[in-house]
């Protein structure tokens, strides 16, 4: 949204939470951003390290910073599922806006069960006045299709390459299994300073620039079950072999999503014969989204005058048929 923004002349301030501020990147459209340490989930092995996010929590640091964030400069108050604007509009009684894909959990979309913490978590941990939720599908609700830039690459097809991107997981096991594989060329993005090739399996460092050609040209993406990345796999027509990050909530119902939706596979531990089935599948067609950013940024500027469900219902208009289809029931 923010080159939206920049387009409309609107002046924006930034707020970013929950990363170490040393470990965020690519932040050059956010200007001069501000930060605080919010909240965050600490991972071991690719499952939810309990007891290292609790002793993480900074909750005093939190109620200090929400206070101190003086708001009363701004006229539209947005807030992407970040706590410290959430709370700091509703303790200062200002209008805020949420647009996030944690806020479509609000609606009757595929998540499976979830228990009383995690539903607290997820209706306390930023409330919003008006929630926008973000999804691959509309499921007849208030929901958006995905904000993602368009393809920056013409897609192509290389039938022998998966690109593997597992950031929660232990990259030893990763690499392990990766080459017990067979008949399959891995580019394995990982935090490295420079790149190894180990036969089929070619390890390379974290990029914003090689990272979406080699998206763009790949015949599948194997991954953990964020929603940026396989919106973004959905785009350029690729498969999707998802490992959810185990103990949270938004990776578990997003793994439901994409095997109810037919978006790609689901395992829950590095299954050779599970990738071999999914390596059989039919290649998808690209399904580029709609400029989802450009509409509601005009919805914004325009002081929310359209009704939002209309803006809602033009977006999905323009994506044509949802993924899985109108008919597509709720689970909780």
């Amino acid at each position: 949204m923010a080159p939206r923004f920049a387009e409309h002349g609107v002046e924006v301030r930034y707020l970013v939470s929950g990363r170490d501020r040393a470990a965020l990147f690519d932040m050059a459209p956010f200007g001069d951003f501000a930060w605080r340490r919010g909240f965050t989930f600490a991972t071991r092995r690719g499952r939810v390290a309990p007891w290292s996010t609790l002793t993480g929590l900074r909750p005093v640091q939190f109620v200090r910073d929400v206070r101190a964030l003086n708001l009363s400069e701004y006229d539209r108050i947005v807030t992407d599922f970040e706590p410290v604007t959430a709370w700091a509009a509703r303790r200062q009684r200002r209008a805020s806006i949420g647009i996030a894909h944690q806020y479509a959990f609000q609606h009757p979309v595929p998540t499976g069960r979830i228990g009383p913490l995690d539903r607290a978590v997820l209706d306390h941990f930023a409330p919003v006045d008006t929630a926008i939720g973000v999804h691959w599908h509309h499921f007849d609700a208030l929901i958006v299709p995905p904000l993602v830039d368009p393809p920056s690459h013409a897609p192509s097809l290389d039938a022998d390459k998966v690109v593997v991107y597992l950031p929660f997981e232990d990259r030893t096991q990763v690499l392990n299994w990766l080459r017990r594989l067979p008949q399959t060329r891995f580019r394995f993005y990982t935090d490295i300073s420079a790149p190894v090739d180990l036969e089929r399996v070619q390890m390379r460092p974290l990029s914003r620039e090689a990272f979406p050609r080699d998206l763009a040209s790949c015949s599948g993406v194997i991954a953990n079950a964020g929603f940026g990345l396989v919106s973004e796999a959905i785009q350029y027509g690729k498969k999707v072999l998802v490992k959810p990050l185990q103990g949270q909530v938004e990776q578990r119902a997003n793994a439901l999503a994409i095997r109810k939706l037919g978006i790609g596979e689901v395992m829950h531990r590095f299954d050779a014969d599970l990738f071999n089935r999914w390596r059989a599948r039919p290649q998808p067609l690209p399904r580029p989204f709609p400029d989802v950013a450009g509409a509601l940024v005009e919805w914004l500027v325009a002081a929310q005058q359209e009704p939002l469900n209309a803006v809602v219902e033009r977006l999905w208009a323009a994506f044509g048929t949802p993924l899985g289809g109108s008919e597509v029931p709720p689970e909780h």
